[in-house]
């Protein structure tokens, strides 16, 4: 329930192309010395977050998200911070 509430209480992005994405995976990277760190990886978008509306589901159909995701990479860079 608590996640539940976590999710909420945020914002909703309007697309994948300024959404922020946390990785679920888990990776131990071991360096020549046989240290092994665990690492977790995300990606932060350059373009200004932007909320989603009710009126931007091109009229139900489901893939609508990856359409708009086409678009924008057509109109400018897609570009995520490192």
């Amino acid at each position: 329930m608590q996640a539940i509430k976590i999710i909420k209480s945020h914002a909703v992005s309007s697309g994948f192309d300024n959404s922020m994405y946390d990785g679920l995976n888990a990776f131990r990277f071991v360096d020549a010395g046989g240290t092994s760190i665990p690492v977790r990886w995300s990606m932060v978008p350059v373009q200004p977050f932007e909320a989603a509306t009710t009126t931007g589901t091109a009229q139900g159909d489901k893939n609508y998200l990856f359409y708009a995701l086409i678009a924008s990479i057509l109109q400018h860079p897609f570009a995520m911070a490192t």
